[in-house]
């Protein structure tokens, strides 16, 4: 992709998080992600059922998926900020 195009992405990205939905978004993910945590919690502690590993990687991947996706404003902020202190020649 050509810097110019790569350049506008990124400042299109980090603008996500001027958006009140995006912070609407961003909250909904966390609520969600406490709720599920605390759920798994109380099952292994009450030890009513087995932890099922393959429960567990599948939601350890989910939520890194999410945290990735939801982090993707702030990483292209960083990478603009990066191109611009070195004299914006960063692809």
């Amino acid at each position: 992709m050509p810097l110019d195009r790569e350049r506008e992405r990124r400042f299109r990205l980090a603008a996500l998080k001027q958006s009140e939905s995006w912070g609407e978004l961003r909250e909904f993910y966390e609520e969600r992600l406490r709720k599920d945590c605390e759920t798994l919690g109380r099952q292994l502690i009450a030890g009513t059922s087995p932890a099922d590993q393959r429960v567990i990687d599948f939601k350890r991947g989910f939520w890194a998926g999410i945290r990735a996706i939801l982090d993707t404003p702030e990483a292209a902020e960083r990478a603009l900020e990066r191109e611009l202190s070195n004299g914006g020649d960063e692809g």
